[in-house]
C-alpha cells in the first residue's frame, strides 16, 4: 500500500520540480534579453549566423561606458557562452542562465587574462574552440546536452566568428 503511494508522491513531487524550474528559467532568459539589449548600441549592428546546432551573435556593446565587441554563442535555447571583450573591463561568461541560476540571480563574470579588445577577442576564439563542447556536455538543459555539434562545427563557428569580430574591429562605423 505504501508504495503506490510513495510512487505518486515522487511523480507529483518531480512535475512540482520541473514547473519550477520552467517559470525560473523562463524568468531568466527574459532578464537576460532586456539586459542585452541595453547594452547594444543597435540591433542593427548584430551579425547572427548559424552553424549545425550552433548561433552565433557578433556585435558592438556598451557596459558602464567601457566599448568594444561581443560574441554569444547559443546551442538551442541556451547560451553556452558569453564575450564581452572591453578593454580593461573585459569579461565573460560560461553556462550563462545555468550560473545565473546557481548563484540566485548574480551575474558570473570571468576575467580575461589580456588588456586589450583585440588579445581578448583572440582569447575569446581560444576559449570557444578550446571549452564549447565541454560545457554542452555538462549543461543541466537535456535537450542542449543532446544536439548534435560536432569539432568541425565548432571550428566553423569560430572562423566566422573571427572574420566578423575582426570586421567590426577594422572598421567600427560600418556593420
Amino acid at each position: 500500500m505504501l508504495a503506490p503511494l510513495r510512487s505518486r508522491w515522487q511523480q507529483l513531487r518531480r512535475w512540482l520540480v520541473d514547473r519550477r524550474h520552467a517559470r525560473m528559467l523562463a524568468a531568466a532568459q527574459q532578464h537576460s534579453l532586456m539586459t542585452r539589449r541595453g547594452d547594444l548600441a543597435s540591433s542593427s549592428e548584430v551579425a547572427r549566423h548559424a552553424v549545425g546546432g550552433l548561433e552565433l551573435e557578433c556585435y558592438r556593446l556598451q557596459i558602464n561606458g567601457a566599448q568594444g565587441v561581443g560574441l554569444s554563442v547559443y546551442i538551442g535555447p541556451e547560451e553556452l557562452q558569453r564575450f564581452d571583450c572591453l578593454g580593461t573591463t573585459g569579461h565573460f561568461h560560461y553556462n550563462f542562465q545555468q550560473s545565473r541560476w546557481i548563484a540566485d540571480g548574480a551575474v558570473t563574470r570571468l576575467a580575461f587574462g589580456a588588456d586589450t579588445v583585440a588579445e581578448q577577442v583572440s582569447e575569446g576564439l581560444y576559449r570557444l574552440r578550446r571549452d564549447l563542447i565541454n560545457l554542452q556536455r555538462g549543461n543541466w538543459r537535456p535537450q542542449v546536452r543532446q544536439m548534435e555539434v560536432g569539432t568541425s562545427d565548432v571550428e566553423a563557428a569560430a572562423n566566422w566568428a573571427e572574420d566578423s569580430l575582426q570586421r567590426l574591429l577594422r572598421d567600427p562605423t560600418t556593420d
